[in-house]
């Protein structure tokens, strides 16, 4: 007498597949997401960096563009984009990565990442409990 599964039992084992894999592909995608935002994490840090280092040049931050700062407006990988505004007269910044692409899509979460002068991060995503930094 040979031993075979019967038809039932290999659908639950497909069934049982199917839902790991339907966890799984979320996990992953949730890593990407965070993965993605360590991007622009890091370019708003060496954004800052290269603030810094005009600062010591100008001793204000006042004239600071993408263009003298020798600092690309993106990440290094091109999920997000970055922008600076000024205030207190060229004398504080406050550096912004917002995400783009389906990065935008997916990070709803954390959104924007703000990075200011006196080192305070923070962002404007519509989850107030997220730990996006």
């Amino acid at each position: 007498m040979t031993k075979a599964y019967t038809l039932i039992e290999l659908l639950i084992t497909l069934a049982i597949a199917a839902i790991l894999a339907g966890f799984s592909y979320k996990l992953y995608e949730w890593h990407l997401v965070s993965v993605r935002r360590a991007d622009g994490q890091l370019a708003l840090v060496k954004l800052s960096a290269a603030m810094e280092n005009y600062y010591l040049q100008h001793n204000s931050y006042r004239g600071a563009a993408f263009s003298n700062i020798d600092y690309p407006d993106h990440s290094p990988q091109g999920f997000y984009h970055l922008s600076f505004a000024l205030e207190q007269d060229g004398q504080m910044y406050t550096l912004k990565a917002t995400p783009v692409g389906d990065q935008a899509k997916k990070d709803q979460a954390c959104g924007a990442l703000l990075l200011t002068t006196d080192g305070r991060r923070s962002y404007e995503g519509d989850d107030s409990k997220a730990s996006c930094w």
